[in-house]
C-alpha cells in the first residue's frame, strides 16, 4: 500500500546519511485506479527504490530490514 511506502520513506529519511533522496511518488487521490497513473507511480517507485538499495547505509539499516521483512 502507498501509506506503507510513504511511512518507510519518512523513517528512512531519519537514517543519518548525507544523501539527496530521489523524488518519492506523490499520492494520487483522483484517478488512482487509471492504468496510466498506476504505471507512472510504479515507475517512480521503482526509480526511488533502485537508488535506495544502492546505498549501504540504507539497505543495512533497521528501518530497511523491518520494511523488507513485512
Amino acid at each position: 500500500r502507498y501509506s506503507e511506502f510513504s511511512d518507510f520513506n519518512l523513517d528512512l529519511r531519519k537514517v543519518p546519511k548525507k544523501f539527496t533522496f530521489p523524488p518519492f511518488p506523490e499520492k494520487i487521490l483522483i484517478g488512482n485506479t487509471q492504468e496510466a497513473n498506476i504505471e507512472k507511480r510504479m515507475q517512480s517507485l521503482n526509480a526511488y527504490l533502485s537508488v535506495i538499495v544502492e546505498e549501504k547505509d540504507f539497505y543495512t539499516s533497521p528501518v530497511f530490514k523491518k520494511f523488507i521483512s513485512k
